[in-house]
C-alpha cells in the first residue's frame, strides 16, 4: 500500500509504527491530497521528509500527456502510473464547472463491442489512490495553469467527478468504496458524493451494495439495449445479468437512497436505434425514477463501429420523452482529440512505436518498416512501446497476407562499459490460411542494456490467442527493462510474470479458457546467449565459423514427448493427427517451468527465434543454408518467411534473428 492508498486511520497506525505523533498524519494527509512531493512539505522537518520518502511511493498518478480540444476546450489527460501502465481522463468544462471522467482499471474485462479501452481485456485495477492520483493530478495542474496566468484561484478546481473512464469501477468494487471515501475525506479534497457519478455496465449484485456503501453517489448504468437479445450481441456481461436484474437493482437503488438512476444509451447505427427499440426502452424504464442520456456512439474503429447523426441522436431523445421518458442528448466534446475512453491510450502506444522506427531510421539509417501494398487502412500495428526513458518496439500483423518486417542495430551498453552491436531482423506473416495472427515479437531498442529479442505463438479461441501472445510480449518487456545485469533468475522471473498475467487473464475472462502462448526469450551478454523457452516456438544457434546450425530450445510438443519415449516412430510422424499440441505453455497454469539454456557466442555467430509456422515447411538444412548465404540478418528473416509462405504458409510465420556484429566488440 502506497501513501496515498490510506485513509487517514491508516496513515496514523503506519506513522505511529515509525515513532512519529498522531498530528503528523494530518499534515501529511493534507499535503499528499494536494500532490506535495514529500521534498515540499515545508511544516515537516527535512529528515523526517527524507524518511518518508524512502519509507515507500507516494502512489498515485502522474499527467504524461494533455490534449486539448481547440473546439470546445475540453482536455485529454494521458496519466502514467507508478508501473508505466497508462490510463486516461478527460475534463469537461461547463458553466456550473469542471467536471473530471476517470479511470478505474487499466484495460477492461467487460468486452463491450463499442468500448476501445475493453480491446486488450483487464490489465489491472487501480488502486484507491491511483484513482485519487488522477483528481489531485488535474487539480493541480488547473490550478497552476491558473496561477501562470495571473489569475487567484479559490476553492477547488475540479467540481464534479463521474467514473466513466477505462475499465468497470463495480469490478474494482473496494477501491472503488475506498476511493470515494478518501476524495470525500474533509481533510482531504472533500468532494461530495453528490457530485460523484459512478458508472456501471450492470453488476446487480454490487448496484445493491453500491446503494448501502455510497449512498450519496450518482448511479448511471450503461444499458445501450432495450433487450436482453440485442444487449448480449453488444455487451457479453449480458450473458450473465439479465436486463430483469439490472431493473431490480436499480429500484432498490432508488428506494434506498432517493436518488434517480442515469441510462446511459450509446446509439449504434443500424443496430439499437430503431424505432422498435425506442417503444421497448420507454416500456422498460416507465415509472422509474430515472434519465436517460442519449450518446452518438464515437466510431470505434477496430471494431467498425459508428453512430448515426446528432439529427437522429435527438429524434431519438424526442421521442422518449413523448413517451415519458426523461431524456436528453449528450453534448459532444473533445471531438477532435479522441474523447472517448481508451483511444488515447492506444493512439499513444501504438504511434510511439512507429516514432521509434522513424527515430531508429534517422540514427542508423538502415532500419527499414515495410508493409504490403494492400495495407491502405492503417490496420494498427501490434506495437507497444515503453516508459520512464525506454522506448520499446513489437512487431506484428494484424489482417491477412499483410507483412511487416524491421531491421536495425541494437548497440549495448553494459553497467562494466562493455560495448557490443547486434545486428538483428525480423518479420512475421500470417500466412495463406489463417485471418488472424496470432504471433507476436520485440526486440529491445537501440543503446538497452540488456539486449533482447522474444517471440510468442499464442492459441485460443474468440482472438484470446492474439490476446495471449501480446500480453505475454509486454510483460517481458515491461520485467526486461528492470533488469540491471544478465541474470538467469532475471530471464526466468520475466517468463514467470508473464505466465502469471496470462493466467490470470485467461482464468478470469469468459471466452478465454485454454488460451495461452508459447514464448522464446533470447538475451545477449558479451560472451554469452541466455535462453529461455516455454511451449515449442525454437531458438537455433548458427556459429558462422563451424557454419552449422544447432537448436537450442526444447519442443514442449506431444509430438516430440512421444518421439523421444519411444512410443512415436520418425516414420509415423508425417501420419500423426496431433503434431500442434503442446505440452507446456505460457498462461495454461498457475505456474510454469521454464527451459533456461547458456550458449557461448562470438562475433558473426547468430541466434534465429521462430514461432513453428517456419518449422512447419523448411527444415533445419534449409534454415542453415538462408543463414550461411545471407550476411544481413533481414534477408535471411525476409527470405525464410517467404519460403515457408510459399511451402504452404498453413500457420502465422514469424523469425527473429540476432547476430553479433563482427568488430563491435571494442571499446
Amino acid at each position: 500500500m502506497n501513501w496515498l492508498d490510506m485513509d487517514m486511520a491508516e496513515l496514523t497506525a503506519a506513522l505511529r509504527e515509525l515513532g512519529l505523533p498522531a498530528f503528523r498524519a494530518q499534515q501529511v494527509f493534507s499535503w499528499l491530497h494536494k500532490g506535495v512531493a514529500f521534498e515540499e512539505m515545508a511544516n515537516l522537518p527535512k529528515d523526517l521528509r527524507a524518511r518518508l520518502a524512502a519509507e515507500k511511493p507516494i502512489g498515485g498518478a502522474t499527467i504524461l500527456e494533455t490534449h486539448r480540444s481547440a473546439i470546445d476546450d475540453t482536455a485529454k489527460y494521458l496519466f502514467q502510473l507508478g508501473d508505466g501502465e497508462l490510463v486516461e481522463g478527460v475534463l469537461m468544462r461547463y458553466k456550473h464547472g469542471h467536471t473530471l471522467c476517470i479511470s478505474s482499471q487499466v484495460g477492461c474485462r467487460m468486452g463491450c463491442c463499442f468500448c476501445a479501452s475493453t480491446l486488450e481485456g483487464l490489465i489491472r485495477n487501480l488502486s484507491p489512490g491511483e484513482m485519487l492520483g488522477q483528481v489531485i493530478a488535474v487539480e493541480r495542474a488547473l490550478k497552476n495553469e491558473a496561477r501562470a496566468s495571473g489569475k487567484t484561484f479559490e476553492g477547488r478546481a475540479v467540481h464534479n467527478i463521474v467514473m466513466m473512464g477505462s475499465g468497470e469501477p463495480l469490478d474494482n468494487y473496494d477501491n472503488t468504496i475506498k476511493f470515494l471515501r478518501l476524495v470525500n475525506a474533509p481533510d482531504g479534497l472533500n468532494v461530495s458524493l453528490r457530485n460523484i457519478s459512478v458508472s456501471t455496465c450492470g453488476l446487480p449484485d454490487r448496484m445493491h451494495d453500491l446503494a448501502r456503501d455510497a449512498a450519496g453517489v450518482n448511479l448511471s448504468i450503461s444499458l445501450h439495449a432495450p433487450n436482453d437479445e440485442l444487449r448480449r450481441a453488444i455487451m457479453p456481461v449480458a450473458h450473465k445479468y439479465a436486463i430483469a436484474a439490472i431493473m431490480d437493482a436499480a429500484r432498490d437503488f432508488v428506494r434506498l437512497t432517493a436518488r434517480r438512476v442515469i441510462f446511459e444509451y450509446a446509439l449504434i447505427e443500424t443496430q439499437n436505434d430503431a424505432p422498435e427499440h425506442i417503444d421497448q426502452l420507454a416500456a422498460l424504464l416507465r415509472g422509474l425514477q430515472c434519465h436517460v442520456n442519449v450518446i452518438p456512439l464515437n466510431t470505434v474503429a477496430e471494431r467498425d463501429l459508428r453512430g448515426p447523426t446528432r439529427e437522429r441522436a435527438h429524434h431519438f431523445a424526442a421521442a422518449l420523452e413523448e413517451r415519458g421518458i426523461s431524456a436528453t442528448v449528450r453534448r459532444e466534446m473533445g471531438t477532435d482529440i479522441e474523447g472517448a475512453c481508451g483511444q488515447l491510450r492506444r493512439r499513444h502506444i501504438e504511434g510511439d512505436a512507429l516514432l521509434f522506427c522513424k527515430k531508429l531510421a534517422k540514427t542508423f539509417g538502415r532500419l527499414r518498416l515495410r508493409r504490403n501494398a494492400a495495407l491502405p487502412h492503417a490496420i494498427p500495428l501490434l506495437c507497444f512501446v515503453g516508459f520512464l526513458g525506454w522506448i520499446r518496439a513489437v512487431f506484428g500483423v494484424k489482417t491477412c497476407r499483410e507483412g511487416l518486417s524491421a531491421s536495425g542495430d541494437l548497440g549495448m551498453n553494459s553497467p562494466k562499459g562493455v560495448r557490443m552491436t547486434i545486428e538483428f531482423g525480423l518479420k512475421t506473416h500470417v500466412g495463406q490460411i489463417r485471418t488472424l495472427n496470432e504471433d507476436a515479437c520485440a526486440v529491445a531498442p537501440e543503446g538497452s542494456f540488456p539486449p533482447f529479442v522474444v517471440v510468442c505463438d499464442g492459441m485460443g479461441g474468440h482472438q484470446a490467442g492474439e490476446i495471449a501472445s501480446d500480453m505475454a510480449v509486454r510483460t517481458v518487456i515491461d520485467v526486461m527493462r528492470r533488469l540491471q545485469d544478465v541474470d538467469m533468475r532475471g530471464i526466468r522471473r520475466a517468463v514467470e510474470v508473464a505466465n502469471a498475467r496470462v493466467y490470470r487473464h485467461a482464468i478470469s475472462h469468459e471466452g478465454c479458457s485454454g488460451m495461452g502462448t508459447t514464448l522464446v526469450l533470447a538475451v545477449f551478454d558479451q560472451a554469452a546467449v541466455y535462453i529461455a523457452n516455454v511451449g515449442d516456438s525454437r531458438a537455433y544457434f548458427f556459429s558462422r565459423r563451424e557454419g552449422s546450425l544447432h537448436q537450442i530450445s526444447t519442443d514442449h510438443s506431444l509430438l516430440e514427448e512421444l518421439l523421444a519415449s519411444g512410443q512415436l516412430a520418425a516414420c509415423d510422424v508425417e501420419a500423426f493427427p496431433f503434431k500442434n499440441i503442446i505440452t507446456r505453455a505460457v498462461g495454461s497454469a498457475d505456474e510454469v517451468k521454464v527451459d533456461l539454456f547458456e550458449i557461448s557466442w562470438e562475433p558473426g555467430d547468430s541466434v534465429l527465434l521462430c514461432s513453428d509456422g517456419l518449422t512447419r515447411h523448411i527444415a533445419d538444412d534449409g534454415i542453415c543454408a538462408v543463414l550461411r548465404e545471407r550476411t544481413s540478418p533481414q534477408q535471411a528473416a525476409d527470405e525464410l518467411v517467404d519460403a515457408a509462405d510459399a511451402a504452404g504458409g498453413r500457420d502465422n510465420i514469424t523469425v527473429a534473428i540476432a547476430r553479433f556484429a563482427e568488430g563491435g566488440d571494442s571499446e
